[in-house]
């Protein structure tokens, strides 16, 4: 059998390389290792022939000459029994979507806000109308404001640091951009008298944080706030639950707003739209009077 010019090169040079190994007394040296290196097929490793009828088999039941399957003739209500089934899969996955209030919910994380008692009420005394910088000179705003929350100068709790509704044990917070990077302002600005907008993307009035937030209600009834049982304590925490709401431009240090309440709501009327809600700040006479708050505060 004829070979190509690239075959005969290639046997020539093989030939080459096995006299200079056999010369330099290495040529059984390399015989053994490459025998080595094979490496051993075990013991039926190899395909089994299947055993019978190598032809395909079919499974039909009429092919095999087996007796039919009788199921019987189907219900009249067939229609309607379907339909119900569909009808409460469907509400089944509503369920499982949206909990009711109340409903049971995963164990709490010992060591997440949701499971740490807030020094609201210290927070408020403390930096109400003021900037809440970050002690350790970082960029980290909302750290910042956790720890502070947590009380004075604490190691903040564990949160999820893109979400704009953050819960406490006895309190939750809201936390707000005002105006953009490139100083667009936001529809949640502050117009009337300290009131403002919030919007629940993904909440519903149904979920858990929006009637917490609804709960405040009663603090702006008639546009003023309204004298009750303190927040947070033990006759009051169910009728109220304590709202702090934090502000600022983006990328910059949150200012404390102190509490707020809800003034009005507006749920979404179609696919997509969020939930509304036009907050009342508590304490807007005093943050009128600190020159960070007004920074953030945009006109009416």
């Amino acid at each position: 059998m004829s070979q190509s010019a690239y075959e005969k090169a290639r046997n020539e040079r093989i030939e080459r390389n096995r006299q200079r190994l056999k010369a330099l007394g290495v040529a059984d040296a390399a015989q053994a290792v490459k025998k080595a290196q094979r490496r051993p097929r075990k013991a039926g490793s190899g395909k089994k022939a299947k055993a019978g009828d190598s032809q395909e088999r079919r499974r039909s039941r009429r092919v095999q000459q087996l007796e039919a399957v009788d199921y019987g003739p189907l219900p009249d209500d067939l229609d309607d029994v379907l339909e119900l089934q569909a009808t409460t899969v469907k509400a089944r996955k509503r369920t499982a979507k949206a909990k009711a209030p109340g409903a049971a919910s995963a164990p709490v994380d010992a060591s997440s806000s949701r499971a740490t008692l807030a020094d609201w009420q210290g927070m408020e005394e403390r930096h109400l109308g003021l900037r809440v910088r970050p002690r350790d000179g970082t960029g980290a705003m909302k750290a910042a404001v956790m720890g502070e929350v947590r009380g004075n100068g604490q190691r903040p709790p564990k949160f999820n640091k893109f979400s704009g509704v953050i819960e406490f044990k006895n309190c939750m917070c809201l936390f707000v951009n005002v105006t953009g990077r490139t100083g667009s302002d936001y529809l949640n600005s502050f117009t009337h008298g300290g009131r403002c907008l919030w919007f629940g993307v993904k909440q519903v009035k149904e979920h858990p944080q929006v009637q917490k937030l609804l709960s405040t209600t009663p603090l702006c009834e008639n546009g003023k706030r309204a004298d009750g049982p303190a927040s947070g304590s033990s006759n009051g925490a169910d009728a109220c639950h304590p709202v702090l709401l934090f502000c600022r431009e983006e990328g910059e240090a949150y200012v404390c707003c102190g509490r707020v309440g809800v003034r009005s709501y507006k749920e979404a009327e179609a696919p997509g739209e969020p939930f509304q809600v036009e907050l009342q700040l508590l304490s807007f006479d005093k943050l009128q009077k600190s020159e960070e708050f007004r920074a953030v505060q945009s006109p009416a």
